[in-house]
């Protein structure tokens, strides 16, 4: 299994994002987001990253970053 540093652009949205605001003021943006993880799934459309990886080949903290949203990759180990 490889170690990723993925970046990607993250849809999410902020804190700000649950308030009242004039429209004019909202937001746009989508940050860069580095991850690093063990590859644990790949298709198509999504990349799951895992933080943790046991023994027996069960995972911990993963994270399914869309490709779209894929800015660049790097094999770590």
């Amino acid at each position: 299994m490889k170690i990723e540093l993925v970046t990607w652009r993250d849809a999410g949205g902020s804190s700000d994002d649950h308030t009242w605001m004039e429209t004019d003021e909202v937001s746009d943006d989508n940050p860069i987001i580095r991850s690093v993880g063990w590859v644990v799934k790949e298709t198509e459309n999504n990349l799951t990253l895992a933080m943790d990886l046991a023994e027996d080949d069960t995972t911990n903290g993963r994270s399914r970053i869309p490709k779209g949203m894929i800015v660049s990759r790097e094999i770590i180990y």
